[in-house]
């Protein structure tokens, strides 16, 4: 009779779940019914699950997940959160919907968790130095007929500008990483001294194929030297080398990709340090270590903060070197400082516009002057059109992004009138606080909901009448295969370009790590954690290149939890359970 009742509540609720999880999602299909039935048989299956740990993890993540889905679909669909706040039968209908969400989010993962707690990891034949040369060049030639479709590579106006001041013909300027610029610079040389500025954009692209895919093929190898099953790397292969934002972005001129391709190296070395004993007793590796972090710093602005931020984790990590940790965070800062002086003094760069480190600050006051000017004391208005001298701001305020806004910041203003600024944006936070939260959450919410979409990449050289440069495809018909990067309208599939999902799947194998107490191994994703954190403060609510450091990244990320839980010492002390990066 148990049983009975059992299952005749169980279908109960996965009714109600179906129903108020997909309240939007058009009724009238047959399909509903068969996803009740199989949301039953998960939950069927889930009542099985004993391991109380497995559950409170399971649960705790579907809690937050479920808080991003609910909120991230408000703000989706009024770029507000009327949908939730609007009224208190709006507010019932956001917490069952959320609660629903709970039971389906943390069931699938509980799921998930039980079926990687089944699977015993075999002992995998380390791959051999060949292997990185063939995976090297695999991806290589897998990216070639991008190129020649879009002959000679992919410049946008961000890239045109930077190429200007690499070639002299504007002043330098720290908005771009001087790294990245420099190399640019080599590319256009080699370039106008063979030919033009079409052969040295040729040039950049071919270098950066080299590079991208001789770092993608060194991930794969680094997975086999940790024994990590082969499918896994059969599908890191599969990715680097067939996902199209990859084969496209190695044409691209963007500081994007190849800071991407620096923070997964520096995400390796992360790994090495979580799951060796003698990383940092190696000079080599430590060597490397402050080279990847250089480059890091070098190839992204906000490098610096992903560096210094990792570092209290690498003392809590290595607690027993301490000392070397911190000697690392001494050389970084000297090297960068020093170096940083040297050359801005040297070639003058022009510092960069404090507009863009007050995205959301500027973002949040015009929100409060288009939608609750009336309650506004002229006095605050007044103020905020000293920072903000546009007669119709509240037309061109954009949700998702602040370039209008901030195009009409005073910045000589905002320098002599710091604190005021500073008074009046705490000052109206207190009076319009739903105002401030939305105007943050609309900035942001592509990178934590999964159903948020942006354009993910460009196809063309910006033409401009200082250079000469054009595109010039050689093949074409990959326009059928790329053009699938845009659609958000197939199901799953759409999921393959979503930053939001990405970083959900970050978080479930996060999760899983502190559910099996793998503490040492969640060093690994510090790094992509403050990535995250400082997307969060950027000028548009989803820019896939500004996150390519994750999603190049997520190969090892999503493998790691299959890594040994802990460190095995033989008895001469030699660590027996993992292999040496660099052997």
């Amino acid at each position: 009779m148990k049983q009975k009742y059992r299952t005749l509540s169980l279908i109960v609720v996965s009714i109600i779940i179906t129903i108020f999880s997909n309240l939007n999602n058009g009724g009238q299909s047959f399909l509903w019914v068969i996803y009740a039935f199989f949301l039953y048989h998960i939950l069927f299956k889930v009542l099985e699950i004993k391991d109380k740990r497995l559950i409170i993890c399971s649960t705790i993540l579907g809690v937050v997940l479920a808080s991003f889905a609910v909120v991230g679909g408000c703000i989706n669909d009024n770029m507000s959160l009327s949908g939730i706040i609007s009224s208190k039968t709006a507010f019932l209908v956001s917490i069952i919907k959320w609660c629903s969400y709970i039971v389906i989010i943390s069931s699938t993962i509980m799921l998930l968790y039980d079926q990687l707690n089944k699977c015993h990891n075999k002992t995998e034949k380390p791959a051999n130095k060949k292997s990185f040369f063939i995976g090297w060049g695999i991806i290589f030639l897998a990216w070639i007929p991008y190129l020649l479709q879009y002959f000679p590579g992919i410049a946008t106006p961000d890239s045109v500008d930077q190429i200007k001041q690499a070639i002299g013909l504007s002043a330098l300027n720290a908005h771009h990483p001087l790294l990245h610029t420099m190399i640019i610079r080599l590319a256009m040389t080699i370039g106008q001294t063979f030919s033009n500025q079409n052969t040295g954009i040729l040039i950049y692209s071919i270098m950066q194929m080299l590079v991208m895919s001789a770092i993608f093929s060194f991930a794969i190898y680094y997975m086999a030297k940790k024994q990590i099953p082969e499918w896994i790397r059969v599908v890191a292969t599969i990715f680097f080398a067939l996902y199209p934002v990859n084969a496209i972005y190695s044409i691209t001129m963007w500081k994007n990709i190849l800071s991407g391709g620096a923070i997964l190296l520096f995400v390796i070395c992360m790994t090495e340090i979580a799951t060796t004993t003698d990383f940092l007793q190696s000079k080599i590796k430590f060597l490397m270590l402050i080279l990847v972090s250089l480059t890091v710093i070098y190839l992204l602005n906000n490098g610096i903060y992903i560096i210094i931020l990792t570092i209290p984790f690498l003392i809590l990590a290595c607690r027993k070197n301490y000392k070397k940790i911190l000697a690392f965070l001494i050389i970084i800062l000297i090297m960068n400082t020093s170096i940083n002086t040297l050359l801005y003094s040297v070639l003058n760069i022009q510092k960069g516009s404090i507009r863009e480190a007050l995205s959301i600050p500027i973002q949040q006051l015009a929100r409060v002057i288009t939608y609750r000017r009336n309650d506004m004391s002229d006095e605050d208005k007044e103020k905020i059109y000293n920072f903000l001298p546009a007669d119709n701001l509240h037309e061109l305020y954009n949700p998702t992004l602040s370039d209008p806004v901030k195009a009409k910041f005073d910045e000589q203003y905002f320098k002599e009138h710091k604190l005021e600024f500073i008074t009046t944006w705490a000052g109206l936070f207190f009076e319009f606080p739903v105002e401030y939260i939305e105007a943050f959450l609309c900035n942001c919410y592509g990178y934590w909901y999964p159903e948020a979409s942006n354009w993910v990449v460009s196809r063309t050289i910006t033409e401009d009448e200082k250079l000469e440069t054009s595109s010039k495809p050689i093949i074409t018909g990959l326009e059928k295969i790329d053009s699938l990067i845009d659609r958000r309208d197939i199901p799953v599939f759409s999921m393959l370009f979503s930053l939001g999902f990405m970083f959900w799947l970050l978080l479930i194998a996060l999760t899983y790590c502190i559910y099996k107490k793998n503490y040492n191994l969640l060093l690994v994703y510090v790094p992509i954690l403050i990535l995250w954190l400082t997307v969060l403060a950027s000028p548009v609510f989803c820019e896939y290149r500004y996150l390519y450091g994750m999603v190049v990244s997520l190969p090892i990320l999503l493998s790691v939890p299959t890594l040994i839980k802990e460190k095995k010492e033989e008895p001469n002390g030699q660590n027996s359970s993992v292999n040496s990066m660099l052997q």
